[in-house]
């Protein structure tokens, strides 16, 4: 390609500055003009891409840069309603960005375009300043009583606290998940509503991994159940969900603090303990810590949580499946107290097994530990028989069944309980029977990856068992995980036999939001809650 001299350059530019006009200066705020409603269509057809158009309005907010979203959201009222537009800018003109801030009244060129469906602006020509236009929010409520499209691009101002139900997308993308109330499971005990709308609170940006991570409270998490108390922001749908960025800084009440460790058991009582460890490896690299550093940070998170548990037993579940796993996590994790029930030194075939650790000051095992070896079990059970001093005779069990990710193409599908539900009812049908033939009471605990009322449990019911957690909780609290913006509890605690006893959680990790590193602390150690139940004394 020929390319000018050097001198010919300015002579160029000068004649061209001569011939053509200045886009800038051809617009002003007085010209004729459309309207973000007639682009989006709102009283008719859509104006069909590729169009230009100078469109004239206020900014409702503005997110110029490649760490935002590139762009502002331009917004007018038509017949006394409002509607709103967002005009992708990802190179402005110099000065475009003192021009182009919230409250201010503009006119832009642009051509019209669709992106992943939403009507928008883009290849800005021109924008001219019309001087200073205050915003007033659209009033929003939620559940809405209004059809949302109406309002998408519009900066809008919720009208009534709003609770965060999930937080999954907080580390990642700097997103939480809002809703009336926290949300639960399909099939949880009682159960969520499936069709209860959701809204994303955004951060601005559409860009992975922010820091500093957003909406963290001066602990440095935002646990699920806290309460947005004021929010306004600019509505918008993308990536398959209503988002608000907002513009200004949302406030939040901490309705769901912290909560302190459970009173530790009664001399007349023994406490047996249910945690899910997250993969404890103690080879790095493998499906826990990928480094040693990783790993010991882990250990301090464990050794703090079953602390706080204060179990006399403790049924684990997902540790590393290889020979003298068990003790190893009595000596670095639990501590010198316990002891690991002596069993075989690999449980099945899967990388993960189940184990039980006990306090021999507390509790002594009677006879050998049982395995239920049957082809349903993914992660073989184990049962052991404890006695005390004081009277207390009880057998616990510990399983793990299938979870419900992994699905196959056909088969074992989800057909609303998760993938290999199938899996799991006989898993639950084996159990029970070979649990028949254990001296009462047993005490099934385990991380069963199933809802209370899905099949597996309802058997489990069916066989005997009691759902400790279910009789003791209310219902806001039968909880101790968070799939997604779902609470539901897949950690059960179930009694077949013996007199009743007092069950409870501790919500450590569940609500603790992923991703937000907080070292030499117990919080979100792991991603299920642990649960505990106190055993009264009893005849053997």
């Amino acid at each position: 390609m020929h390319r000018p001299s050097a001198w010919k350059r300015p002579a160029a530019a000068l004649l061209a500055g001569l011939l053509l006009p200045d886009p800038a200066a051809a617009l002003d705020c007085s010209g004729e003009h459309t309207t973000p409603a007639a682009v989006k269509g709102m009283d008719g057809e859509p104006l069909p891409p590729g169009e230009t158009v100078t469109v004239r309005g206020r900014i409702g907010g503005a997110f110029l840069g490649g760490d935002r979203l590139d762009g502002f959201f331009l917004q007018a009222r038509t017949d006394g309603r409002p509607a709103g537009v967002f005009v992708y800018t990802p190179e402005p003109e110099p000065g475009w960005t003192e021009i182009l801030r919230p409250d201010r009244r503009v006119a832009v060129r642009a051509r019209t375009d669709r992106y992943r469906g939403r009507i928008q602006l883009h290849r800005v020509e021109a924008v001219a300043d019309c001087g200073r236009a205050p915003v007033e929010p659209a009033a929003l409520d939620w559940p809405p009583d209004v059809p949302l499209e109406a309002l998408a691009g519009v900066r809008v101002r919720l009208t009534r606290p709003l609770t965060v139900t999930g937080h999954h997308e907080l580390g990642r993308y700097g997103s939480l998940h809002l809703a009336s109330e926290r949300l639960f499971h399909p099939n949880s005990a009682p159960p969520g509503d499936p069709e209860a709308p959701v809204l994303v609170l955004d951060d601005g940006s559409y860009s992975r991994d922010p820091r500093p991570i957003p909406h963290l409270d001066p602990e440095g998490s935002r646990r699920v159940g806290d309460r947005v108390t004021a929010l306004t922001g600019v509505l918008t749908r993308a990536f398959d969900a209503w988002r608000l960025h907002p513009t200004q800084a949302p406030d939040f009440e901490a309705a769901n603090p912290r909560p302190e460790a459970p009173e530790s058991p009664g001399e007349t009582e023994r406490r047996v303990g249910l945690v899910n460890l997250g993969n404890y490896f103690l080879t790095p690299g493998e499906r826990g810590a990928d480094t040693i550093a990783e790993r010991e940070d882990q250990e301090t998170a464990l050794g703090r949580l079953v602390a706080g548990i204060d179990a006399d037993v403790l049924a684990v579940v997902e540790l590393e499946n290889r020979a003298g796993a068990p003790a190893d996590l009595a000596e670095r994790v639990a501590g010198a107290g316990f002891r690991a029930v002596e069993g075989p030194e690999r449980l099945g075939e899967d990388a993960i097994r189940n184990a039980l650790l006990y306090r021999p000051d507390r509790v002594r095992p009677v006879g050998t530990p049982r395995v239920a070896r049957h082809e349903a079990f993914v992660r073989p059970p184990l049962a052991q028989r404890f006695r005390s001093e004081e009277g207390h005779a009880f057998t616990v069990v510990v399983a793990h069944f299938k979870s419900k990710g992994g699905c196959p193409e056909a088969g074992d599908v989800d057909r609303g309980e998760g993938c290999w539900s199938e899996r799991r009812l006989r898993e639950a049908r084996a159990l029970a029977a070979w649990a028949a033939d254990l001296p009462r009471p047993v005490l099934l605990a385990g991380d069963l990856n199933a809802y209370a009322r899905e099949a597996p449990i309802r058997h489990l019911r069916r066989a005997g068992f009691r759902d400790l957690l279910r009789a003791a909780l209310p219902a806001r609290d039968r909880y101790t995980y968070v799939y997604r913006g779902r609470s539901g509890y897949l950690d059960h605690l179930l009694l077949r036999g013996g007199p009743e006893a007092e069950a409870g959680r501790w919500p450590v990790n569940a609500d603790e939001p992923q991703k937000v590193p907080e070292p030499d602390s117990v919080w979100r150690a792991t991603d299920h809650d642990p649960v505990w139940v106190d055993l009264p004394a009893s005849a053997p």
